[in-house]
């Protein structure tokens, strides 16, 4: 029987995989998975597709894609063919706009010294419109579009918004913020969700939250479905700054219906899976029953497709340690590709248990670079999916059903249930900061230098 992950969420908070384009192209297909024989079953690429609900092996309903990777696409794909009962958070491209590396952006690096110039390119262009349309055509979700903050970071010059200012960039996003206000299709089913950033650069007199306050004051007014949580002001601000921000919008009002949801950007780790359970948990035990708290990040697919890593399930002990995501080298080459004694995954998962090493590694040549195919690089990538969201689930099971965890962790999810219910929740928080702070930053995620937590 299938496992549907969906089903063992339990109401925690909701992991993201963030799909991309490649991948999602090859597992739509209904060619054969391998045509040498070599397979152990007659399965057609499409098992590979956990998004199906009628997936064989296992299936989880919840998946994000940018539009910068699926908006021109037209072949069928697990997006633009998904299921009725998928629901797709569509993220609108705000870390390939602030990099540039969007094709219509890259002509602009020519005048990239010249910020007027910028702004007008930018007002003038179709692609806002473009995102807005296809988040509105594929996806449940949708962030709004924002201008990144920290296209002005030193490391950014390469990018054509460098030279522009905090209140430019303020005043696009805003800009972007009327345009969806102005011509959403009310009739689509995508809710979005108004992004809240920050960025201060280094050396700055400014106090660390000012940049946080100036964006939330420009962009609070405009009626969303929710927030999506991105660079300063997300994860990699920290578990106080994401507290606190929530706790200003319970304060305001502002976690109310219609307001049901908030994302947190480009962070996949265990505790901070936890954590933000405990935020949901609260939330709907105080504010709004039906509030939901999301997160993502693209590790998966990275490991598998960039660095050819396997992942595999933390133990979840009592050492924080024990609660780490790691990953592996695949066995790859000619010795394992020719080896005549079949070789077992390293690991266990529904879809890559039914292969062998030999199996993935099906070139066998003297001379290949690269013995594994597009049937291992889907499997590989499969596996890496399935352990992240089970990795999420079993964070979660272990603390809120268990009660078996480390003690800081446990430490951390009391502070948090109690500073919903403080009176004075500023002076709690600060009582505890240590404590918050310390405990996301005890676990790194195997891809913590995904390039999405920049949003």
């Amino acid at each position: 029987m299938a496992e549907d992950l969906t089903q063992q969420t339990h109401g925690y908070a909701v992991y993201l995989p963030a799909i991309q384009a490649g991948s999602a192209i090859e597992v739509a297909s209904e060619m054969p998975m391998r045509t040498s024989g070599r397979s152990p079953t007659p399965l057609q690429m499409s098992a590979l597709n956990w998004l199906e609900p009628h997936n064989a092996h296992w299936h989880y309903k919840w998946g994000l894609a940018s539009a910068a990777h699926f908006m021109d696409e037209r072949q069928d794909n697990a997006i633009n063919t998904a299921h009725p009962n998928t629901i797709i958070f569509g993220d609108s491209a705000g870390f390939q706009i602030g990099t540039g590396k969007l094709a219509e952006i890259k002509p602009w690096l020519a005048f990239r010294d010249k910020p007027q110039e910028i702004i007008d390119a930018w007002s003038t262009s179709d692609l806002p419109v473009r995102i807005m349309r296809w988040l509105e055509t594929y996806c449940d979700y949708g962030m709004t579009i924002d201008m990144p903050l920290w296209a002005q970071m030193p490391t950014r010059a390469d990018t054509p918004f460098h030279h522009l200012s905090e209140q430019q960039l303020i005043a696009l996003t805003v800009a972007n913020l009327e345009l969806i206000s102005k011509r959403r299709d009310r009739q689509s089913r995508c809710k979005f969700l108004n992004v809240l950033q920050a960025y201060t650069p280094p050396g700055s007199d400014d106090d660390y939250l000012a940049s946080e306050e100036r964006w939330f004051a420009a962009v609070k007014d405009y009626e969303f479905e929710g927030w999506a949580l991105g660079g300063e002001v997300g994860a990699r601000g920290g578990l106080k700054r994401v507290l606190r921000r929530l706790l200003i919008l319970r304060d305001k009002g502002l976690l109310a219906a219609p307001r049901n949801w908030c994302h947190v950007l480009g962070v996949s780790t265990t505790i901070w899976a936890v954590c933000l359970t405990a935020m949901q948990r609260a939330i709907r035990r105080t504010v709004n029953p039906d509030f939901t708290i999301s997160f993502d990040s693209a590790s998966a697919y990275l490991l598998a497709g960039r660095l050819n890593q396997y992942v595999t399930l933390p133990a979840f002990g009592d050492s924080m340690e024990d609660w780490i995501i790691r990953a592996t080298k695949l066995p790859t080459g000619y010795a394992t590709a020719n080896n005549t004694v079949s070789q077992p995954f390293p690991t266990s998962s529904p879809i890559a248990g039914l292969f062998t090493l030999q199996d993935l590694n099906p070139r066998v040549g003297a001379f290949e670079t690269k013995t594994t195919d597009v049937l291992g690089d889907q499997v590989l990538i499969n596996h890496n999916v399935y352990v992240y969201v089970k990795a999420m689930i079993e964070a979660n099971n272990a603390v809120f059903v268990k009660r078996a965890a480390p003690k800081a962790l446990l430490e951390a999810v009391a502070i948090i249930d109690e500073l919903f219910d403080a009176p004075d929740w500023q002076a709690k928080l600060e009582k505890h900061a240590w404590r918050l702070s310390g405990i996301t930053a005890r676990t790194k995620d195997a891809a913590a230098n995904d390039a999405d937590s920049l949003r």
